[in-house]
């Protein structure tokens, strides 16, 4: 139940009108919401503050000078939601600001009906409906079709958890009419198709995609397409160390959202922060991207250095070299160098090589057994982005005369045209380099 209480102040000394509102949160209620608006005088306000209550400020810092209601914690406007989720929700929480449009900026972000619809529902998509849900009324997570619908029913089978009550699967896009925002989290192959089938119900609204990868259509980083698809909107990926399962879970983690437009990350950070999950903002698009491509690639090294028996030291050595592959393709693609020492460049790297939850790490185990690369891919019964990206980053470096040697030695094995051992051995009887 949300309550909005407006009430003016004569005699004090910040003048004109101040708005509060009060909401009152209880847990484990999944009625319809109650909303209503009452105004109470200046001193029927007061009374409402005790020791329960928690006070949100969103005044500017003059204003904050001249009040007369001490508050707990000073926030900007555009993180009242994401930090309502992650307050005590048995307590009373006052929203404190003044009156007028900023008052109406805060009402409009509390009280009205939001919802979002995520496009894909594989694993990460799932995830992401899940983690995402306790922050809007309702979810649209749109499958493939109607017999992918069935097949995942109310719960994806590589998670944890099930879908909650306000996540419904669909496999129409006319649910975006209906929607505040779009999230994609389709494989890239199908990334540029998407977007064409989504422009007439778009609307200027807010998009934004969690696919890794390039565009295999046309050799583009997905900003690219999007541009062309899309012009007009502003690009954003949302990127970082993150596995679907730890998602859902609520196990801590934190995401880069990267968009040129301050706007358009602001509002996708707000957007995808939980108490769980961190969000931090980039404007180095491109730098982002090339972190969440040639990660994966790397990874299935990583992978076949495992299932060879090879040790940390071994580890160790390909991230770190790995690192600068990444690095110095992401530069020459206009990249910023600083973005791959954030999360998602060393953070997702070393994510995806150290862990099993990754199905790219899981294709090399399973290519350092001699297993040809489409059984292997059988076995993992799953989308494995560095496959699909692997020749395409291969022919971009080329181009641009950029050394990536673990990736060409990945590719070697992938073609069948090396073992695994040999590929290793190639690669450690290179001739001495500088770092």
């Amino acid at each position: 139940m949300i309550e909005l209480i407006e009430f003016l102040q004569g005699e004090l000394l910040l003048t004109g009108t101040l708005f509060a509102l009060i909401i009152l949160l209880i847990v484990n209620i999944y009625s319809e919401k109650f909303k209503k608006y009452e105004v109470v005088d200046t001193n029927g306000a007061v009374t409402l503050m005790d020791d329960d209550l928690i006070i949100l400020d969103v005044r500017e810092e003059k204003e904050r000078s001249a009040g007369f209601i001490d508050s707990d914690l000073n926030i900007p406007m555009g993180q009242v939601k994401s930090k309502l989720d992650s307050l005590d929700k048995s307590k009373k929480i006052l929203v404190y600001c003044k009156s007028g449009t900023r008052s109406d900026r805060t009402a409009d972000l509390l009280c009205k009906n939001e919802s979002l619809t995520i496009i894909g529902a594989g694993a990460w998509g799932s995830a992401l409906a899940i983690v995402l849900s306790d922050k809007f009324d309702q979810i649209f997570l749109i499958a493939k079709n109607q017999n992918s619908i069935e097949k995942i029913g109310i719960q994806h089978h590589a998670l944890s958890k099930p879908f909650s009550n306000n996540i419904s699967l669909e496999c129409s896009y006319g649910v975006i009419d209906k929607s505040e925002a779009i999230l994609i989290a389709t494989p890239s192959y199908a990334f540029s198709s998407v977007l064409s089938d989504i422009k007439s119900h778009l609307n200027k609204k807010p998009i934004a995609w969690v696919t890794k990868g390039f565009d295999p259509n046309n050799g583009n980083l997905l900003h690219e397409t999007f541009n062309q698809e899309l012009p007009g909107y502003y690009p954003c990926i949302i990127s970082g160390p993150t596995f679907a399962a730890e998602i859902v879970e609520k196990k801590p983690a934190a995401i880069v959202v990267a968009s040129e437009d301050k706007a358009t990350r602001d509002f996708w950070a707000d957007t995808i922060q939980t108490s769980s999950l961190r969000a931090y903002t980039n404007s180095d698009i491109i730098g982002v991207q090339v972190g969440g491509s040639v990660k994966n690639i790397l990874a299935i090294a990583a992978g076949i250095s495992s299932g060879l028996g090879f040790g940390a030291n071994t580890q160790a050595a390909l991230i770190t070299r790995g690192l600068a592959e990444m690095t110095r393709l992401g530069v020459a693609l206009g990249g910023e160098s600083i973005t791959f020492q954030g999360l998602s460049g060393m953070g997702d790297l070393v994510l995806t090589c150290s862990d099993d939850l990754s199905r790219n790490r899981r294709f090399g185990k399973e290519l350092s057994n001699n297993i040809p690369a489409e059984q292997a891919i059988k076995n993992i019964n799953a989308t494995v982005e560095g496959f699909n990206a692997l020749k395409l980053v291969i022919k971009i470096a080329d181009k641009h005369q950029i050394e990536m040697p673990i990736c060409e030695q990945v590719l070697s094995v992938i073609k069948g045209t090396k073992t695994p051992n040999e590929a290793v051995t190639e690669l450690l009887l290179r001739k001495p380099n500088q770092e």
